[in-house]
C-alpha cells in the first residue's frame, strides 16, 4: 500500500515555490489590511468616545451654570423681599410715629380747647355754658363726655 500512495502522486496537483510565495504575500497583505482597519475603527471609537465625553462635560457644565443661575436669582429675589419688607415696616414705624404725634398734637389741642372753653364758660356764666354744651355735641362728644367736661370746670 505504501508503494500505491507513493505512486498516485499527480504532478498537475503540484503546486511551485512561487506561488506558494504570492500566497503567502496576500495572506500578509490581507492580515495588514485587517489589522489597519481595526486599528482605524479603535481610533475611531476612541475619537468618538472623548466627543461624547467633551459632549457630557459640556451638558454637565451648561446644568450647572443653569442650577447657579437659579440660585443666584432666588438669592436676588430673596434680598429683594428683605428690602422691600424693611422699606414696609420703616413705613409702618413712620406712620405709627406720625399717629402717635397726631394724637398728641390732637390731646394738646383738645387741652387747649378745653381751657379756653373752661374759662368761656366761668366768665359768661349760664349763657356760656349753654354755647359750650352745644359747641361740645357739634363736635361730636357724646352727653356722657359732655356731662363730664361739665364736672370739671
Amino acid at each position: 500500500m505504501r508503494n500505491t500512495l507513493q505512486y498516485n502522486y499527480n504532478p498537475d496537483q503540484k503546486v511551485d515555490n512561487a506561488k506558494m510565495m504570492e500566497m503567502k504575500e496576500t495572506k500578509e497583505i490581507q492580515m495588514i489590511e485587517i489589522n489597519f482597519q481595526c486599528e482605524t475603527q479603535q481610533a475611531q471609537w476612541e475619537k468618538e468616545a472623548e466627543h461624547m465625553k467633551q459632549k457630557e462635560e459640556i451638558q454637565f457644565a451648561e446644568m450647572e451654570l443653569k442650577h447657579e443661575d437659579m440660585h443666584r436669582s432666588q438669592r436676588e429675589h430673596d434680598e429683594e423681599l428683605a428690602l422691600r419688607k424693611n422699606e414696609i415696616t420703616q413705613q409702618e414705624k413712620c406712620l405709627e410715629n406720625e399717629m402717635i404725634m397726631n394724637a398728641e398734637l390732637r390731646k394738646t389741642e383738645l387741652a387747649h380747647n378745653n381751657h379756653c372753653l373752661a374759662h368761656e364758660i366761668e366768665t359768661s356764666g349760664r349763657a356760656g355754658q349753654l354755647d359750650a354744651i352745644i359747641r361740645l355735641h357739634k363736635e361730636g362728644f357724646s352727653p356722657q363726655q359732655i356731662e363730664e367736661f361739665l364736672k370739671l370746670i
